[in-house]
């Protein structure tokens, strides 16, 4: 009959209590009872019973699978006092023959009424006997070192793990090299040969892959009774799978220079069984080349393109890999348009293209070579193909050249054009506006104003003018000379300079050079500060009130914080407050005609009872009398106009807040003209060109009077703000009418 025995260990009986009663003082009792215990062959073991409160009248008995067991010396005799309570059994030379079995403790009655009797659980004794070797089944053939376990890539299969004749059960476990597999199953059944022996099988179920081939597949049997307590066996899985391919490429792969370089590129196939690799080049029909690598020794132009790999087996084919490269070569077949000569007039547009061939795509540097006091220098103009040229200056006259880089190996090659020859020509034109607009000189020294111009043709007329005095070049009034124009450091440059001997704070005021060619004219406003020198003690008195009003500032700001969260209560009071963001005026150079260049210049005049009332300074007659005209509604002012007043928060204006807008809109104001001008940025824009409309004849009666008279200083050291450079063309007749003539923007 067979036995069958659970995974587990072992399974405990139940406790037969037929003359146990509830324990009580001074009435005996179990203090140890016998516990499972596994012993080898030939060994000794003792099986433990101790008896609390034992009644010397009492006798210990042991019995083995129900049946009483007699002490023999040699093999089971006491292990101590048995007076004492200790019924402990040691057992000699333990064979599963005799020994191997369910062992239970027994205690007799004190006497026939005590009623004291005890009965221990059941304590199992395993004699161990070593299992066989664990061995491997799939589809009930046996596995081997020698034979392999052939199987298709992601198929499931079953292999079977046995180990027969051991005591207890071995316990199997499975591993796929080094890695534990869980989910097998273990069943235990006893030998039919000999029924205290047990037969161990556990079978696996495992998918494999790709990735497993070669790997192994290992079942171990687990058992104390084995020497290493283990035993092994295991079988190499040889899994078939289609080819996979991947591409190994050399380093430079990406940088190959024509007939220099040497190629390798090798399709690596992963498969089982191995497979063929073949090479084809896009846009042919053919196989190209067959085996894994492709060679080319030197690379040639010819041979760049794009390239796939295939490999195939018995159980299929690997998707195509491509792999594409080009052959580098230098920039050449460099050209422009234009290519020799160009010549331009000041405010056109013009463009400058340049075209290479070259692999990679080549970059593109625009080049400009200017003369300067004899040197030549050369400058990086643009890092692009095309150079867009809008409002032509002077400063675009020179040689230009364009220059094709690529950069093969890290090393850059650089191919460059012939010359082109720009000339431009046009009215004078100033081209250094910020530092020319504004000029500061210390009291008494000889201030010399100097502004550096451009002109093609030749100037052939220049003059200063401020307030109601005029200097020609070459002429001196007083403490003002004006020198004769000087060769500049650039072809077709020059410099004016106007010297003010022993200056003075009274000179500071806004200066105007006009200067004529035979193409048009141009009024450029320069703003002159003659400063106080500052002693040392005034230096340091302005850093100790700044830094004292940081801190206050600091202060309020954290106060407002901390009594209005978020900074609520500060954003209300600020949106309360009548703040006007001042605006800068817009410097102007005017240009006229070359028929106006005989033209006297108007002197503005005092408003009259017919025009719009301005509030007039009490130094009226030290401010300048012939000024350039300035956009009139961002001129700032502190003046009210009496025939608009100011809402009561604003009586005292911020600045920026112009009284002239509102005499705009008088009744005699209202023929009025919008008038247009254009920002300039170098190189892309110029300085010398902007849009007005022209006036209607009413207009131009009705604004023979206009008074510009009223500016101050601190205006009209804003009106030179750099940013801005306003350009106009107009004629001034003898009786101080002014017809403006509109110019193309910048």
């Amino acid at each position: 009959m067979t036995r069958v025995q659970d995974a587990s260990p072992w399974v405990f009986g139940l406790v037969l209590c037929s003359t146990l009663v509830p324990n009580s003082a001074g009435r005996q009792n179990f203090d140890l009872e016998p516990q499972m215990q596994e012993v080898n062959p030939g060994e000794t073991t003792t099986m433990i019973c101790r008896i609390a409160e034992k009644n010397t009248g009492s006798e210990c008995i042991w019995q083995k699978d129900g049946k009483p067991v007699r002490l023999q010396e040699g093999k089971y005799e006491w292990n101590g006092r048995v007076n004492d309570g200790d019924c402990t059994l040691r057992i000699i030379k333990a064979d599963i023959k005799f020994d191997d079995g369910d062992w239970r403790c027994q205690v007799t009655a004190s006497s026939y009424t005590a009623n004291d009797a005890l009965s221990s659980t059941v304590g199992r004794l395993i004699v161990r006997i070593p299992p066989s070797e664990p061995r491997l089944f799939y589809n009930e053939a046996a596995l081997g070192l020698d034979n392999d376990l052939e199987i298709k890539s992601d198929t499931t299969g079953s292999v079977r793990c046995e180990s027969r004749g051991g005591n207890p059960a071995p316990i199997l476990k499975w591993y796929l090299d080094e890695e534990e597999l869980n989910g097998a199953s273990q069943r235990n059944e006893s030998d039919l040969a000999n029924l205290r022996r047990w037969n161990a099988v556990s079978i696996v179920e495992i998918t494999l892959k790709q990735e497993h081939n070669g790997k192994y597949l290992k079942c171990v049997a687990l058992h104390d009774a084995y020497s290493r307590r283990s035993r092994d066996t295991s079988v190499r899985l040889n899994v078939l799978y289609p080819p996979r391919v991947r591409l190994e490429k050399s380093r430079d792969l990406f940088e190959l220079e024509a007939d220099q370089d040497r190629v390798q590129i090798r399709c690596v196939a992963d498969a089982n069984p191995k497979p063929d690799v073949v090479w084809r080049k896009a846009g042919g029909e053919s196989i190209f080349r067959v085996g894994a690598d492709l060679v080319f020794d030197p690379i040639r132009q010819g041979d760049g393109g794009t390239y796939f790999c295939l490999a195939q087996n018995d159980l299929g084919s690997s998707d195509e890999l491509s792999i594409t490269f080009d052959v580098l070569f230098e920039p050449r077949n460099l050209r422009t348009v234009p290519q020799r000569i160009v010549d331009l007039e000041v405010d056109s547009s013009t463009k400058f293209e340049c075209m290479a061939d070259g692999n990679p795509k080549p970059q593109f540097e625009w080049l400009q070579k200017v003369s300067s006091n004899g040197n030549e220098q050369v400058y990086a103009r643009a890092k692009s193909a095309i150079i867009d040229f809008r409002n032509v200056s002077y400063e675009q006259q020179g040689e230009w050249a364009c220059a094709a880089t690529n950069l093969i190996k890290d090393k850059e090659r650089r191919v460059q054009s012939n010359s082109i020859q720009v000339s431009v020509t046009g009215p004078p034109q100033v081209l250094q506006i910020q530092s020319a607009s504004e000029q500061s000189f210390r009291k008494e020294s000889d201030a010399e104003i100097m502004v550096p111009f451009c002109s093609d043709p030749k100037p052939r007329n220049l003059h200063w003018i401020w307030s109601t005095l005029r200097v020609d070049e070459g002429e001196s009034q007083g403490r003002f000379s004006a020198s004769t124009i000087k060769n500049g450091d650039k072809e077709d440059c020059y410099v004016a300079s106007l010297i003010i001997s022993k200056s003075l704070p009274g000179d500071s005021r806004k200066f105007v050079m006009v200067v004529e060619n035979s193409r048009g004219t141009l009024e450029f406003p320069i703003q002159v500060q003659i400063r106080e020198p500052l002693a040392l003690i005034a230096v340091i008195g302005i850093a100790v009130v700044t830094v004292l009003m940081g801190i206050v500032v600091i202060i309020t700001i954290v106060c407002c914080i901390k009594r209005c969260p978020f900074g609520h209560c500060c954003a209300k009071r600020k949106s309360s407050a009548n703040f006007a963001i001042p605006h800068r005026p817009r410097v102007e150079q005017h240009y006229y005609p070359p028929e106006a260049a005989g033209s006297h210049y108007s002197i503005a005049q005092r408003p009259s009872s017919n025009t719009a009332s301005y509030d007039t300074p009490d130094n009226y007659d030290q401010y300048p009398r012939s000024i350039p005209r300035v956009q009139p509604d961002l001129v700032p002012t502190t003046r009210r106009d009496p025939d608009y007043p100011l809402p009561p928060q604003s009586q005292f204006p911020l600045r920026g807040q112009s009284t002239y807008a509102s005499a705009r809109k008088t009744p005699q104001n209202t023929d009025t003209h919008v008038i247009m001008y254009a920002d300039l940025q170098f190189p892309r824009t110029s300085n010398s060109g902007s849009t007005r409309t022209r006036p209607s004849p009413n207009e131009v009666m009705n604004n023979s009077t206009t008074n510009l008279n009223h500016i101050d200083d601190e205006d009209l050291a804003q009106m030179s703000h750099y940013h801005y450079n306003r350009v106009r063309s107009s004629a001034l007749t003898e009786t101080g009418s002014f017809y403006p003539q509109s110019k193309a923007d910048i």
